[in-house]
């Protein structure tokens, strides 16, 4: 049960980074949840994100993502890109608070980062992993996240 809210926080995280992290100004779908558990999701997580803007750009980045069990979330996150021209990198950020719904199956959901567009993620191997999906229209945007404390 532990593991499987680990994994969901590094979901949410990806999700914020995702809609961040790509600079890319589009519809957003509107989501909810059937009402699962959010106190399934607490702790700090680590995630890997890749995002593929339509023009080819890649933005590679890492989060940390912390869950108050109760549907709020924060996110410090750095970013790297391979844009032509300008400055990359960006170093640890933290980001607008967000909050997280799940729906009744307890392993799928969205993240409402507090920037962007939502965030729809799956709960896979046993609760220790944590599958997203960014939302954003004309975006390719995935992360795969772990607990960085395991119980």
């Amino acid at each position: 049960m532990r593991s499987k809210r680990l994994i969901i926080g590094l979901a949410l995280t990806l999700g914020l980074l995702m809609s961040v992290g790509a600079g890319v100004q589009a519809a957003c779908p509107s989501v909810s949840c059937s009402g699962g558990d959010v106190s399934f999701v607490f702790g700090t997580f680590g995630c890997t994100l890749i995002t593929t803007a339509p023009s080819g750009q890649v933005t590679v980045g890492i989060l940390e993502y912390s869950f108050d069990g109760a549907g709020d979330t924060s996110l410090v996150q750095t970013t790297n890109s391979n844009a032509p021209s300008g400055t990359t990198f960006m170093p640890w950020t933290p980001e607008a608070d967000g909050s997280y719904c799940i729906n009744d199956d307890d392993t799928t959901g969205y993240i409402m980062p507090g920037t962007g567009c939502p965030v729809a993620f799956v709960v896979t191997v046993l609760g220790n992993e944590i599958r997203l999906l960014d939302t954003t229209q004309n975006l390719a945007s995935t992360a795969v996240c772990e607990s960085i404390f395991v119980q």
